[in-house]
């Protein structure tokens, strides 16, 4: 009887570190950072792989496909360079009639975040 609640134990114990060390290494190979590509490595040698023309037509682009609808101010978008990230900001100057209702909490610019090595949409806010 002993021996066989120690070997449940140590099968148990042994299947709990098993599991462990799979989430462990799951959780590791989804932290790394991003490693760049030779190509990309050599596309950013002289400068950033995204100019601030390529920031202002990838935003459009962008805002064109997620919000149709939407009538932006003649002078959208502004682009400001935070180090690493352009800021694409569009000033709305209209919200489609299907979102009126949402009006009051809807903000009056949406500003797209692109980083600059590798052109990566990292948020809309």
């Amino acid at each position: 009887m002993l021996n066989a609640t120690a070997f449940r134990m140590r099968c148990t114990l042994l299947l709990a570190t098993f599991l462990l060390w799979c989430q462990v290494e799951a959780f590791a190979q989804a932290a790394t950072p991003e490693h760049l590509d030779v190509s990309m490595i050599l596309e950013n040698a002289n400068g950033p792989f995204v100019t601030i023309d390529f920031a202002k037509r990838l935003g459009r682009l962008v805002m064109e496909q997620k919000y149709p609808g939407v009538t932006f101010d003649s002078q959208s978008p502004t682009v400001l360079d935070k180090g690493d990230v352009w800021w694409v900001t569009f000033t709305v100057k209209e919200w489609p009639q299907n979102m009126a209702k949402l009006r009051p909490a809807l903000a009056d610019h949406l500003t797209l975040w692109i980083r600059k090595r590798d052109a990566a949409i990292l948020g809309i806010h």
